[in-house]
């Protein structure tokens, strides 16, 4: 049994599958550095060897419990993510040279099966039979999944999916239409400096044009429209070069538990390894699984929020978890936190959840500011009640 799988051979599986990154997980964050650091494995790549590869890592998902064909990605989100992204960059710019120079795409052409057949890998990696992306994130950032859309999403004028102003953005500059997308989102210039995955598109553009066509970052924008057939060849061999490694010698390993609680315990088993997420997320997912659709998830999730981000404040919020657990249960150690937290909320549903969210979690939260913050330290019980916290 192989257990690895290229990007192309698990991404084309069925033409239906989409994969969505769901609310509890974090948002992108990866930067040009981790980005430069795969392209650069990429490149040790030999494509003469058939037994060169670089390995990118475990993908586990699970089935959407609302969408046949559907997927929520419990690990992987961001080796997944930076994948649609590259390759919808490198997609946008063999459209735009074969765009000004047809001749490449003609049966008559040398170097027209192989450019055809990366564009067709490309697609059917990308997007669905019904030419929407095959990505979608749901995560805690509210912007994230506006601005992947604009990333990720066919640039086809004549789909539903964009609106009238976006198709005039997109016809006036095929090159520059992503970027121009993104701005019409309104989002704050200062805010989206920060968002990763709109410089990771950034990134990658300037790192094909250069590395590709030979054109340096500082003069792309003028020096791309100017291309001549010589540097349009030398261009496409490039990127088709690429696109072979990335969608065929890249190799993962994909792991589909049966349920979402087989896939937490896995999740569990990598957090005791330091491989995957905190504690604190652990416990957020359990939380999350006493949903059962989307809106019941939104709402734990919203719940969470309120706690944890609207209301306690702490550098250590696993010295809190333990705190109110103790406060309402029998005695439990720092090891055994998770696990007792664990078999606290898998026994109550939805409407239960919400209720020890709201209220318990949020009173100790409130209580908790009051005794690590609000108490004055004049207050004769502060230091007896800081002391002990510390213990706990």
């Amino acid at each position: 049994m192989q257990l690895t799988k290229s990007i192309n051979a698990f991404l084309t599986e069925s033409k239906d599958n989409k994969f969505h990154i769901p609310i509890y997980q974090r948002k992108y964050t990866w930067d040009k550095y981790k980005i430069e650091d795969l392209f650069n494995d990429l490149d040790d790549v030999n494509l003469s060897d058939t037994e060169s590869y670089h390995f990118f890592g475990l993908i586990v998902y699970v089935d959407n419990l609302n969408k046949k064909s559907h997927f929520d990605v419990i690990d992987g989100q961001q080796r997944l993510t930076t994948i649609f992204i590259v390759l919808n960059c490198i997609l946008d710019i063999i459209y735009y040279i074969t765009d000004k120079h047809s001749d490449f795409l003609k049966p008559t052409n040398p170097k027209s099966k192989e450019i055809n057949t990366a564009i067709h890998e490309i697609r059917s990696i990308l997007y669905d039979v019904n030419s929407d992306r095959k990505i979608s994130s749901l995560n805690e950032d509210p912007y994230e999944d506006n601005i992947l859309k604009m990333l990720t999403s066919e640039l086809d004028i004549y789909s539903t999916k964009w609106t009238q102003k976006e198709v005039s953005i997109i016809e006036k500059s095929l090159f520059n239409a992503r970027e121009e997308l993104v701005e019409t989102l309104k989002i704050d210039k200062r805010k989206l400096k920060g968002k990763r995955n709109f410089d990771a598109h950034k990134y990658c553009k300037e790192y094909f044009v250069n590395e590709c066509l030979g054109i340096t970052a500082k003069t792309w924008r003028t020096d791309i429209a100017k291309i001549d057939e010589s540097q349009a060849k030398k261009g496409l061999e490039n990127l088709v070069k690429f696109q072979n490694k990335l969608c065929h010698r890249l190799k993962i390993i994909p792991f589909k538990p049966n349920s979402n609680l087989e896939a937490f315990k896995l999740f569990e088993v990598l957090n005791d390894r330091g491989l995957a997420v905190s504690g604190i997320d652990l416990f957020k997912n359990n939380c999350l699984q006493r949903a059962i659709n989307d809106p019941q998830t939104k709402d734990i999730h919203d719940k969470w929020q309120d706690v944890f981000e609207n209301t306690l404040i702490t550098q250590n919020p696993s010295i809190f978890l333990r705190t109110s657990y103790n406060s309402r249960n029998d005695f439990v150690t720092k090891n055994n936190l998770f696990q007792n937290f664990s078999s606290l909320i898998k026994n109550k549903d939805y409407t239960e959840t919400i209720d020890y969210l709201e209220g318990h979690l949020l009173t100790d939260a409130q209580v908790y500011n009051w005794a690590t913050l609000d108490s004055p330290k004049t207050d004769p019980d502060y230091s007896k009640i800081n002391n002990l916290l510390n213990i706990l």
